[in-house]
Parts: structure tokens; sequence; C-alpha cells
């Protein structure tokens, strides 16, 4: 049977619902409003003599839902069983002002006098909803700033990694066109155009690319030079009518520019370039200055390393310029000393030397290497024995400031082993050793060079520098132990230093 008039609850029931902290609304079988409590009230709009008797699809139901809920309203007042009953949903839901909240529902049923009624509570979770989409946002943006960084950080110099920067905001905000502007290093209140762009369509930016080409701001004239004043984001809904805005009418209306800082100064300033006017978005200036304060001190990073890069060549490149010379002065002087011509020879040799330690020591940015490559280094003077020399040992590192001592050192082994011993027959070999011994306090760092297949004439009786270099030990010989032992077949030369515990 179907109800024509809403049903009056029991006066006891109307305090209960006014306790309840939720939204309840009590609908009966064809879904006709009979309570209506007052968090109802207040979360919809409607006041309860306003809903009460009325359909409740016609107060709460946005309009593309209410067919489906008339319907489903039908088939219960039919007698099928509900299909929502005992379970939290989460709906649109309509306000008397014509606002649309998110609310969450579960619904229960009740009888009385024989006639059923249906329950609802409502929770107006549209403020949970903002501060999880406000969380995600901060979620997102901060993986937005890690990602952009990371590729500014993995790029190939510095205007590759503005590159890289220019074109994830434009992908991210789906602007057309980025820019940079560069902060003069012997003028921090003067913006310098680089030649950094980025185009989401080739050409796009053309008409604005030839206007900028060798262009300069002070600080507060045009878009770069307000960001430079203002340390902040700077938005432009229309360029075009923008008094401070030179580059006119080419083909762009929206723009915005953020300053990228490091170390409390600006460094840069990027520009966004769009084809249509476009309001102030301030979740976009929220990211960029965000942006701005990580980006800066990555962008540094990369430009100071390539500076670096170019200093540490030009000085690489002087050395050897100056190694050239001492050798072509070597020459010079003993031209004509037939007996000086062996000596010169091996001074030639080791200059060789110092010079591959200098390209190890450029490779490695100064830093330490391996003993690996270091003796890869030495080696690769005396490549055509290379198969006859086995390299093993663990990862040991060569400090920097031991690396071309050491390179020598193995340069003055590989010499002799050519001249006098596993080197200077056809079926001799080296093998190199190197690694850790004992325990505790006697812990100790070893290295082995073990020639065999030698036709040495008794221990070698010329001591020169050669010989003390080998005394040494490799590197500083800080606290090192080396012996030299000639067997009948062989050299063995083996140094040891104590290792740090772990």
């Amino acid at each position: 049977m179907t109800d024509t008039a809403p049903s009056p609850l029991p006066v006891e029931f109307q305090p209960i619902l006014d306790t309840v902290i939720d939204a309840v609304i009590v609908l009966s079988s064809n879904g006709t409003v009979v309570a209506w409590n007052t968090v109802a009230e207040t979360t919809f709009g409607w006041s309860a003599d306003e809903a009460i008797g009325r359909p409740l699809g016609d107060l709460i139901i946005p309009e593309q839902h209410r067919e489906a809920h008339r319907a489903g309203m039908a088939r219960l007042d039919e007698g099928e069983a509900p299909r929502i009953l005992n379970q939290r949903l989460e709906l649109p839901a309509l306000c008397k002002d014509g606002r649309v909240i998110t609310v969450e529902l579960s619904i229960t049923t009740w009888k009385q006098t024989g006639r059923e009624f249906f329950i609802g509570f409502l929770r107006d979770i549209e403020h949970r909803r903002r501060a999880e989409d406000v969380l995600r946002r901060q979620l997102r943006d901060n993986e937005v700033v890690l990602e952009i960084s990371r590729m500014a950080a993995d790029a190939q110099g510095f205007e590759d990694s503005l590159s890289r920067v220019l074109e994830a905001i434009c992908e991210l905000t789906g602007w057309q066109a980025g820019h940079a502007f560069l902060v003069d290093r012997s003028d921090a209140d003067l913006l310098h155009a680089s030649g950094v762009w980025y185009e989401r369509e080739e050409g796009a930016a053309a008409l604005m690319k030839e206007a900028s080409e060798g262009l300069s701001f002070r600080r507060g004239q045009g878009l770069p030079g307000e960001v430079l004043e203002r340390n902040a984001p700077v938005w432009l809904s229309d360029i075009n009518l923008d008094g401070n805005f030179v580059r006119k009418h080419k083909n762009f209306r929206g723009a915005f520019g953020f300053p990228l800082r490091s170390e409390g100064r600006v460094i840069a300033v990027l520009e966004f370039f769009s084809a249509e006017r476009s309001s102030p978005d301030d979740h976009i200036l929220l990211l960029a200055q965000a942006l701005g304060s990580q980006l800066g001190r990555v962008l540094e990073r990369s430009q100071t390393y390539e500076q670096r890069e170019v200093l540490v060549h030009e000085l690489n490149h002087r050395n050897k310029n100056l190694l050239t010379v001492v050798q072509s002065i070597a020459r010079m002087t003993f031209a004509g000393v037939e007996e000086a011509k062996g000596a010169v020879d091996t001074f030639m040799e080791r200059l060789g030397a110092m010079a591959r330690a200098q390209d190890l020591l450029v490779k490695r940015q100064w830093s330490d290497s391996t003993m690996r490559d270091v003796i890869e280094t030495a080696l690769s003077g005396f490549s055509a024995y290379r198969e006859r020399i086995s390299i093993e040992g663990p990862t040991y590192s060569v400090p920097a400031s031991e690396i071309q001592t050491t390179v020598l050192t193995i340069h003055e082994l590989c010499t002799n082993a050519l001249k006098y011993g596993a080197l200077a027959s056809d079926d001799g070999r080296i093998a190199v050793r190197w690694g850790y011994e004992g325990t505790g306090e006697e812990r100790a760092f070893f290295f082995e060079w073990n020639e065999t297949g030698c036709k040495l004439d008794g221990d070698p009786q010329r001591r020169g520098f050669g010989t003390s270099l080998l005394q040494r030990g490799l590197g500083n010989g800080s606290g090192s132990e080396v012996t030299v032992d000639y067997p009948s077949d062989g050299v063995k030369y083996r140094m040891t230093v104590p290792a740090p515990v772990g």
C-alpha cells in the first residue's frame, strides 16, 4: 500500500533526533519526509516545516540524480528489498542555496504500527574532503618539487637544467612557453635574457623570443624586474594591458614569473606565457614559491659545477702544457749528450706517468679514486704488456693527495719489470694483489707485486730515484713497511700499512 501523507512519529522520538550529532531524515516508504532534525536544518538550509511532507528528491537530491532516486523509491514501494541499507556511502547532496556538498550516508529501517520507515543519517564531510584534497595536493606538490629538482640535478650543465625546469613547469601548468632571465653576476639589480626557452609547440614563442633577445631589465622593470623587486611570484592576467610589460602583442596574453633563490638571494627569474587571459591561480603561485627556493639551490650547484669543470679542464690543460715545456727543455738541454739519453728517456716516461695521474684526478673531480683505477692508469703506459699482468683486490680508496705518487710507484715497478724483470722475458708474468690482513689493532692493508719467469742476474746493485720511491711505499708511505725480495725466478714487492678497524 502506498503512503499518501506523512505519518507522524511518536512525540518522544523528536528529542532523540535533535540530540544526534548527524543530520537525521526519516522517510516513509514512498520517499516523503516524515522527520527532519535540527542538524538537517543547519546542514541543508531547509527548516523542518519546509521539509516535512515533501519528497526527499525535491530537497537534497541533485537534479542529475533525481530520476534514479525516484526509480529506487518506486522499487521499494513495490516491495523490493532495499539495496543500500546498513552501508556507508559518500554522495553529493544539494543545499537550499544551490550548493552541492559531499555527505556520508547510512540508512536503516524502523517499523512503527505496522508501517516501515527509512532513517537516514547524513554527515557533511565537505570540510574533511577539502582537507584531504589539500593534503593530496600538498603531497603532489612535494612530489613535483622533488621530481623537477631531480631532473635539474641530473641534467648536463646549467642551461640543460634550466631547460628541463621550464619544460616540467609548462607541462604541469599547461602554459605554452617558458623563459629564464639571469641575474647579473656583478650587479644584483640587473637581469639579462638568457637563450634558454621551452615551447610546448615549436614556434609558439617565436615573436616573444625575438622581442626578448638581448633584453635586460633593472629591478622593478618589466615582469622579470617586478619579480626581482618583490622577491615573490607575480601574475599578469593580460600582459597587453599592463603598463610595466614592454613586450606586448606577441601572441600571448597571460603571464606569470617567479624567482629562483639560493641562500636568500635571487639568481634567476623564470617567466611563463599563455595564449589566453588568465586569472591568478593560487595553487600555481604557491607551487612556484616552493619551487623557487628548492630549484635555485639545485641550479646554482649545477652552474657552479659547470664553471668548476671549465676551470679544472683549463688547469689540467695548463699543467700538461707545463709538462710538455719541461720535456722540451730536458731534450734540448741534453741534446747530443749520448750518455744522458737513457736518463732523459726515463725522465720523460715519468712525466708521462704524472700526466696520466693528472687525467685521473680531473676525471675524479680531484676526489679519491679506487686502487683498481689507479693501477689501470699506471698500466695504461704499458698497454703492449697488459695481458701479462693480472690485478686482484677489493675496493680500496686511494686519497686524491696520494694518487700521483701511487701511479709513479707502480710506473717504476713496470719500468723495472720491462728492463730487468718479468716483462723483459717472453714467459714473464706479473700478479698484482691488494687487500687486508689481520684483525683488531693488527689489521693492515697490503699491496703485493709478484713477478715470475724472470732472468735476473742477482739483486740489482744500482740505487736511484725509482728505488727510493719504491722504498717509501705507495702514496705518502705513512707508517708503511716495504720489503723487496728477489727469489730465483722473480721479484716480490710487498708493502703493508696500518688500516682502520672495520
